[in-house]
Formats: structure tokens, C-alpha cells, sequence
């Protein structure tokens, strides 16, 4: 009997506790009652207590909490008020209408009036965003087009002679050592690819046997030169086009252009805005 009495209790208390979130007063209908019953003050006050929170509302709920406030707004003569709230409408949705059903034809106009300037000037960011997007781009490919050019001017020069290419770009240190261990490997293997084919040359015409031997052994040190300076320059003509193709200025340039450049943006309150940013 006990068990049954306690089984009853329980479930009393879970239907009643049921009812009680079921019947929980919606926020949009509590003001409502206050906007049909014109208390224009209360409900602008509770509206934004209502728009602070954001208790998991809407948006169709927040329009309609907007929509009761800016009418309140308008009917106490806050001309201004009433027109922020009904953009802020319009911010969500900007094909909203007011329903003339319930609505009087004053607020109605005023409603439009607020609605047409909105959109006037929602095109006109449009179309200075596009046009700003466009400079943008143009600086942009300008400046990337720059940069790639002289990009190629230094890999032509860094082709020619491995360090004119650092040179070009700048990098003066290394640009000075590659020039100058360059040069002198370049210069050491025309030198003795020339002297080590007069004396392949000497010692093919030697006939007497100890001219042979001698003339074998100079030709022989003079290839071996000859090898060691074409080797050195390969080495450095090799290095110098790997350091100027990763590891050069212009990978840093190029990949900054688009992050220094200025970006442009239109604000309806402070008009066409310029800004940098600038990375390290």
C-alpha cells in the first residue's frame, strides 16, 4: 500500500513538473501583452533586456521583439531609436515588410523611408567594396609582377656568373664571395683546359723517351687541375641557382606582397577606410 501511495506521489510530481515547463510563459508573448496593452516603456525596456541575454532566441523571435520595440520607440516620438531597431531588423533580414494588416500606415512609411536609405546604402558599400577588391587585385598583380621580373634578371645574371644573381638581389655578402670564388675557378679552368691541351699536345709529339715521361707528367698534372677547377665551378654554379631558387629574398618578397599590400574597405558611418598589416 505504501509502495503505491509513494509510486502515485511520484508520478504527481513528474506530470506536475511537465505542465509546469509546458505552461512556462514564452518571452515574445509576455511582451506582447505589454505592447498590445501600450506600455510602450515597459516594453522597450524588457525588449532589450530580452536582446542582451538572447535567451536562445530566434531570429524570427528577435524580429518580432525589434519590430514591437521600434513601434514602441516611434510612438513615443524616439524617431531615431525606432530607426536603428528597424535596421537592425533589417540586418537580418533585409527583405522584410512590415504587415499592413496591423500596422498603421505612419509607421509603415517611416518603416520604408528607413528601408530604402538602408539599401541605397548597403549598394553603395557593395559597389565600393568591388571597386576597392579591384584596386586591390590591380596592386596586387602590379606588384607581384615586379617582383618576378627582377627575379629573372637575377636567376639570367646568376646563370651567366653563379653570385651576380645574390648580387642583384641584394644579399651582398654572399653575393660578394660566390662572384669572387666563381671567377677564379672560372678563370683556373679555361687556364688549364687550354694548358693542359698544349701539353696533351707536347706530349703526344715527344720522342725522345725522357721527354715522354716529362711531358706525361705535366700533362697529366695540368688535367687533373683541369678537372678539379671544372668541378669547383660546377659545384658553385649548382649552389649559387639552388640558393637563389630557395633560399633567396624573393621567396620572402613574394610571399609578403599579399600581406603588405593596403586593403580597402567602405564603412557607412567613416566612409572608404585604408589599412595595412604587416607580417614579421
Amino acid at each position: 500500500m505504501k509502495k503505491h501511495i509513494a509510486l502515485i506521489i511520484i508520478f504527481s510530481f513528474l506530470f506536475a513538473a511537465g505542465s509546469l515547463a509546458q505552461t512556462k510563459i514564452n518571452p515574445v508573448d509576455s511582451l506582447k501583452e505589454k505592447f498590445e496593452a501600450f506600455n510602450y516603456t515597459e516594453v522597450i525596456s524588457k525588449a532589450d533586456s530580452l536582446i542582451k541575454f538572447n535567451l536562445n532566441l530566434s531570429n524570427s523571435q528577435l524580429i518580432e521583439i525589434l519590430r514591437m520595440k521600434a513601434i514602441s520607440e516611434f510612438s513615443l516620438l524616439n524617431d531615431l531609436a525606432a530607426k536603428n531597431s528597424f535596421i537592425s531588423i533589417l540586418q537580418m533580414n533585409k527583405d522584410y515588410q512590415l504587415d499592413s494588416a496591423r500596422t498603421s500606415p505612419k509607421i509603415i512609411s517611416f518603416f520604408n523611408d528607413v528601408k530604402a536609405k538602408y539599401l541605397a546604402e548597403l549598394n553603395k558599400q557593395e559597389q565600393l567594396n568591388l571597386a576597392a577588391d579591384s584596386l586591390y587585385s590591380f596592386k596586387l598583380r602590379q606588384q607581384r609582377e615586379r617582383v618576378e621580373s627582377k627575379f629573372r634578371n637575377s636567376v639570367i645574371r646568376s646563370l651567366v656568373l653563379p653570385g651576380l644573381g645574390q648580387l642583384y638581389l641584394g644579399e651582398k655578402t654572399k653575393g660578394l664571395l660566390l662572384t669572387s670564388l666563381s671567377a677564379v675557378s672560372l678563370g683556373s679552368m679555361i687556364y688549364f683546359i687550354i694548358d693542359s691541351n698544349n701539353k696533351e699536345k707536347d706530349y703526344l709529339n715527344s720522342s725522345d723517351p725522357a721527354a715522354v715521361q716529362n711531358n706525361y707528367d705535366s700533362y697529366n698534372n695540368s688535367y687533373k687541375l683541369r678537372n678539379t677547377s671544372i668541378i669547383t665551378f660546377a659545384v658553385l654554379w649548382l649552389y649559387s641557382q639552388i640558393d637563389l631558387l630557395l633560399f633567396s629574398d624573393f621567396n620572402s618578397d613574394q610571399h609578403s606582397i599579399s600581406q603588405n599590400l593596403p586593403h580597402f574597405k567602405y564603412d557607412s558611418l567613416n566612409g572608404v577606410q585604408l589599412g595595412y598589416t604587416f607580417r614579421f
